[in-house]
C-alpha cells in the first residue's frame, strides 16, 4: 500500500482514541455508553474497510 493510506489510517485510528478518551471522561462506565462506544468503533472499523477496498479498486 501507499504511504499516504497508512498516515490517513493512524491519523483515524488517533482521532478515534482521543474522542474516546475524551468521552470516558466525560461519561462513567453506564451500559448505554458501552453499547454507544462499540458502535462507534465497528462503525469505523467499517468506514476504513470501504475506503480501503474503494482505494484499492480505483487505483
Amino acid at each position: 500500500m501507499n504511504f499516504t493510506v497508512w498516515i490517513l489510517i493512524f491519523a483515524l485510528l488517533e482521532i478515534s482514541y482521543l474522542l474516546y478518551r475524551s468521552f470516558k471522561r466525560r461519561f462513567s462506565q453506564t451500559p448505554l455508553f458501552r453499547v454507544f462506544v462499540s458502535m462507534v468503533s465497528y462503525v469505523l472499523i467499517a468506514l476504513a474497510i470501504m475506503v480501503l477496498l474503494t482505494w484499492h479498486s480505483f487505483y
